[in-house]
């Protein structure tokens, strides 16, 4: 993503010995947003159910288990959002062991059902595996820019510092391109597991409408966390190259930065100020999907 040209307001220096600028570390945030992706898939597949009831490859006793598991698949995401909305660190656990966790559950159930009650119970639960596979490499990416500082100065001055930071940030993005991708994809995902499971056409297009529109409906919330993400790569990508120009200008211990040059502590303010911007819409599309759960 290619940033505008911006100018910055020069900003006055304090005197060395002075209380130095101080820096804000980018807000370590939870992961809410991807499980309630989770979630919304959850309730999605439940909606998906409806219209393979009464089918006649399906018995009615198949029907009632299908319903039954898919509704704890529910009750199961909506508990993880009552917790999130709590307490958002209730989140650490991690989204792809959520995934993972219902796939489990799905697996299990659809050996009890025979017909279209397994293949749809298998299907579900694919995808649930296939999310806790992309969730899990972006969660990963996400701990090693946190383990190794963010934004955070602090040793940056080092030979080759910048150049590890600025590789895990980009290996960060590269990977909350992969779950933008996942979700906006997700249909010929859906499509391609139900041919190989063997529903037929007719099928597969009741599945899809009815597993999708739950997602589809949060799309633009979604589309509003990812987009987040990108700009906090952005932005971190400017403090490097604002800290390589200025290198032997600037010093940083505990999370405090002070430069010599006051226009480079002009433009540090700003980017940090624009990261502390970046978080808060953030955490508003996170309570969005959140409640959305809920409701």
């Amino acid at each position: 993503m290619t940033r505008p040209r911006r100018s910055y307001r020069r900003t006055e220096r304090p005197a060395r010995g002075a209380e130095p600028r101080r820096y804000s570390r980018r807000p370590r945030r939870s992961n809410a947003p991807i499980i309630i992706l989770c979630a919304a898939l959850g309730v999605g597949a439940l909606a998906a159910v409806g219209f393979l009831l009464g089918s006649d490859r399906m018995s009615r006793e198949d029907e009632q288990t299908v319903v039954e598991v898919m509704k704890e698949v529910e009750r199961n995401m909506a508990e993880v959002a009552r917790k999130i909305m709590l307490d958002p660190s209730a989140a650490g656990s991690g989204a792809a062991n959520v995934c993972a966790a219902q796939a489990r559950l799905l697996r299990n159930r659809a050996q009890e059902v025979r017909g279209d009650a397994a293949r749809l119970l298998r299907t579900v639960a694919f995808m649930f595996e296939e999310e806790a596979r992309v969730l899990g490499d972006y969660e990963e990416a996400l701990k090693a820019v946190e383990d190794d500082g963010g934004i955070d100065p602090t040793g940056l001055d080092q030979p080759g510092a910048i150049a590890k930071r600025r590789r895990l940030w980009a290996a960060f993005q590269k990977k909350n391109a992969a779950v933008r991708q996942f979700f906006s994809g997700l249909g010929g995902t859906l499509d391609g597991q139900m041919r190989r499971e063997g529903l037929s056409a007719k099928r597969r297009a009741e599945v899809a409408e009815g597993l999708l529109k739950s997602i589809n409906r949060k799309q633009a919330t979604i589309d509003r966390v990812r987009d987040a993400d990108d700009e906090l790569c952005d932005l971190a990508e400017e403090i490097f190259k604002l800290l390589e120009k200025n290198a032997g200008k600037w010093e940083a211990s505990e999370h405090v930065v002070q430069f010599d040059n006051e226009n480079a502590a002009g433009i540090y303010n700003e980017l940090i100020s624009e990261i502390q911007a970046v978080a808060r819409k953030q955490a508003a599309a996170q309570r969005e999907l959140t409640g959305a759960m809920l409701r």
